[in-house]
């Protein structure tokens, strides 16, 4: 099977996608927003799937409600009060989500990224995109940030790698916000989660220290009428998020490798049913949890030219 790779303008942006002859395996990015995967359409059986909910116009890609497929650094989810204190320095991030008077996920979902190689390999096609950042408002530590996406006919490869370009210790977390679909009613959707516990949150969503079990989902399950805006810790072991939809006979595989991986942290959000993600699940991956920038919880901290990354990959299978 071989690729290809097709520029076009999207309003004020532009539309990467890779694709093979038939368009039946096919990957969009938007480079100009957080190089933001818009697209993904995977084949297994001669059967596409699409299974990334993404924007349908450019004004959507702008306003980028729910962040759709966002990638989330320096930090994922939420900062209380958008203030932290770093080696004896207190900072103030700019208050993001002004309803719950936090700053949230980051800020280069907003930035633009250079795409640095395309490239078709042995049964798929990598593209990597690179960001160069100076820093923020409450921010102030420069990095350079790769991400690098290998598309194949039933899976999605994602690689990410940060190094501090400053000449200071910098904190740094790192997520993805995905918004799965499998074609259907999203309370049809059956959830397996691997082995965690559940990060208690006060009413502002910022966790509370409490961690407490969590085994509803440790077998496959259907959604009905679950409501998730809920972080976990994982434990030790796989980390295997599976979807499940047996009238679509699709299953989604999100793999984020074994105990010595740095995704130590998953969130899972069901988005109101009225909103633009509706019927699509959220499961992010992400190296901290909520307000690590406070807690330490997962938070890493790199030294000048110090750098720091690992992989996740999405899979698809169809049931027999």
């Amino acid at each position: 099977m071989s690729y290809r790779s097709e520029r076009s303008e999207f309003g004020n942006f532009t539309k990467l996608e890779i694709f093979n002859e038939d368009r039946s395996v096919l990957l969009e990015i938007i480079p100009e927003k957080g190089a933001k995967v818009n697209r993904l359409v995977l084949l297994t059986n001669s059967q596409s799937y699409g299974v990334i909910d993404g924007y349908t116009t450019p004004e959507e890609v702008e306003e980028n409600a729910y962040s759709k497929s966002s990638l989330l650094a320096p930090f994922p989810n939420r900062i209380a009060d958008g203030t932290y204190q770093f080696e004896g320095k207190t900072y103030q991030l700019p208050i993001n989500m002004p309803e719950e008077h936090n700053a949230i996920h980051g800020y280069i979902e907003h930035e633009s990224f250079e795409v640095t190689l395309v490239q078709e390999v042995e049964n798929g096609c990598v593209v990597e995109l690179r960001h160069v950042s100076e820093g923020c408002e409450g921010y102030p530590f420069p990095f350079t940030i790769t991400v690098r996406y290998t598309l194949s006919e039933s899976k999605l490869h994602f690689e990410f790698m940060v190094v501090n370009t400053g000449n200071t210790n910098m904190p740094f977390g790192f997520g993805w916000h995905p918004y799965f679909t499998l074609g259907g009613a999203v309370e049809d959707i059956e959830l397996k989660l691997p082995a965690v516990k559940e990060i208690v949150v006060d009413e502002r969503l910022i966790p509370t220290g409490e961690k407490k079990a969590f085994v509803e989902f440790s077998e496959l399950h259907r959604l009905e009428n679950t409501k998730f805006d809920t972080g976990f810790t994982c434990a030790d072991g796989q980390k295997k998020v599976i979807l499940h939809e047996r009238t679509k006979k699709i299953q989604l595989e999100l793999d984020m490798g074994d105990k010595e991986s740095i995704w130590q942290y998953v969130q899972v959000f069901t988005p109101p049913q009225d909103s633009i993600a509706k019927n699509t699940l959220a499961v992010e991956p992400m190296t901290c949890e909520a307000n690590a920038f406070n807690t330490g919880e997962g938070l890493k901290v790199l030294k000048p030219g110090e750098e720091l990354g690992d992989a996740f990959r999405v899979k698809v299978t169809e049931l027999l």
